[in-house]
């Protein structure tokens, strides 16, 4: 680092990667559409090079073709990606209120995840005032957490299609971190079972043996699961609290951030 600027070692950069992002990064409002000779003018890439660049961009939908104006577009996939960045901002924001709120007034540690691909991401992770400082674990906000053994990560996996399931859970490793993790993938399906019949997931000691958390799941306007919230807590502590009690906030202030996001409850 030099007068607070970082310094990337040119040895870690991928010169076909930078030409990719570079080229993207030509599309604006006014320039929403290019051709071939555009983009290479623009780039001061030469035509033979960057045609192999934007045909693998287009391949994997990050920009779009169009056969009679001969014109390249900004793809279906840059789309999706920015709508989970956007969704995933909105959520944080959108829950933050409520997450301060639900974390002092029952004194836990409150956990939002989010499905990305076969693991979980933590966006959120809030202590109450009181214990800021004295409670260490093993989830950060921005890091990993496994699917088959937490809270969030077993009910996100519950509210999918069991089709999507399976395609998450081909080749996974059932990691062993307690005496009460799963194990396999007829155990995850049978829990997976009784959250979908309560509604909401527990998790006693699979990840972390000195942890208990109580699970529910986030919806958006589609219906859809986005992410899943916990109240987390040291088992000796969680197990002072009334279950109903915990159970009750814990669905009361995800249906309000599920109602934010356009959620609509059936039945």
């Amino acid at each position: 680092m030099k007068h607070g600027v970082i310094v990337i070692d040119s040895r870690y950069t991928i010169a076909s990667v930078q030409r990719s992002l570079m080229i993207l990064k030509l599309f604006n409002s006014e320039r929403n559409k290019m051709t071939l000779s555009e983009l290479s003018r623009l780039s001061g890439i030469n035509k033979s090079s960057i045609l192999r660049i934007i045909t693998t961009l287009t391949q994997e939908s990050f920009l779009k073709y169009d056969e009679i104006s001969k014109r390249y577009s900004l793809g279906i996939e840059l789309f999706r990606l920015g709508t989970v960045f956007g969704e995933t901002m909105d959520l944080r924001n959108i829950s933050r209120e409520y997450i301060e709120k639900v974390s002092d007034e029952t004194g836990l540690i409150v956990h939002l995840g989010i499905l990305e691909e076969s693991h979980v991401v933590i966006i959120e992770k809030l202590l109450p005032k009181q214990f800021r400082d004295s409670i260490a674990m093993v989830s950060k906000v921005g890091g990993v957490v496994p699917l088959h053994c937490t809270g969030v990560g077993k009910v996100l996996l519950s509210f999918q299609d069991d089709s999507k399931i399976d395609k998450l859970l081909k080749g996974y490793e059932y990691k062993k971190y307690s005496d009460k993790t799963i194990s396999s993938y007829d155990e995850l399906m049978a829990a997976i079972k009784t959250i979908r019949k309560n509604g909401y997931g527990i998790n006693d000691g699979e990840h972390e043996p000195y942890i208990k958390c109580y699970t529910f799941p986030i919806f958006n306007y589609n219906n859809e699961i986005v992410a899943a919230m916990s109240l987390t807590g040291v088992v000796e502590k969680m197990n002072t609290y009334d279950s109903e009690y915990l159970v009750n906030t814990l669905r009361e202030v995800t249906l309000k951030i599920s109602s934010e996001l356009g959620y609509k409850k059936v039945g």
